[in-house]
């Protein structure tokens, strides 16, 4: 692969019978802020990858250098990694257009078959796989139409799920900050917190 600005150069085509060549550009993910779900030494970090390649598309394509954990995906570089709740309606926004994306390896060895890859414009990089293959626009916008349609007992249900938690833990912080009210130091003193200190002032 060629290098441009520290990144090498891979370029990729959809599928086989593809005839436009496009380039992502590679390179070991490194930052000063670390993050347990991208681990130094077996993350690589890319740019410019396509809106129609999702998880699933990315962690087949890169499973010929090794096995995959993981994929992230993000608009702009973000080395540190918001946890997200498990949810099916609950989830971020879409990324339109190109997009970067951050693929771990569970091995080093297979970021560095990543970043050995020898694929030039004549023998590229071929993203579509038979176990994920990629499919045309019509088929796509009818795959988002379908995810899009809200099954209201399954949603109801998550809503419920989630606010029984809430209110558990809720209760379980507000019986802490009571007990911790109440309960005075050696000194005499009492802790007050935030929620008690407006009470206390205009009582």
């Amino acid at each position: 692969m060629e290098e441009c600005v520290g990144f090498k150069v891979l370029p990729v085509k959809a599928n086989e019978n593809s005839k436009a060549i496009r380039h992502l550009f590679l390179k070991m993910h490194i930052t000063r802020e670390k993050c347990a779900q991208k681990p130094e030494y077996q993350t690589l970090f890319v740019i410019g990858v396509p809106e129609f390649c999702d998880q699933k598309i990315m962690k087949h394509a890169f499973r010929r250098c090794g096995k995959v954990k993981s994929v992230y995906f993000h608009s702009e570089p973000t080395p540190i990694e918001q946890e997200i709740l498990p949810s099916k309606y609950f989830i971020p926004k879409s990324i339109k257009g190109f997009k970067v994306a951050y693929i771990v390896f569970a091995h080093t060895s297979g970021l560095e078959n990543a970043l050995s890859l020898k694929c030039t414009e004549s023998e590229p990089f071929i993203l579509s796989t038979q176990s994920a293959p990629i499919t045309n626009i019509v088929n796509r916008w009818c795959e988002n139409y379908n995810n899009n349609i809200v099954d209201e007992k399954e949603l109801q249900s998550e809503i419920d799920t989630y606010m029984l938690k809430y209110d558990k833990t809720s209760a379980a912080r507000i019986q802490t900050e009571k007990e911790t009210v109440d309960n005075e130091d050696e000194d005499g003193w009492k802790t007050v917190t935030k929620k008690y200190c407006f009470f206390l002032i205009f009582r």
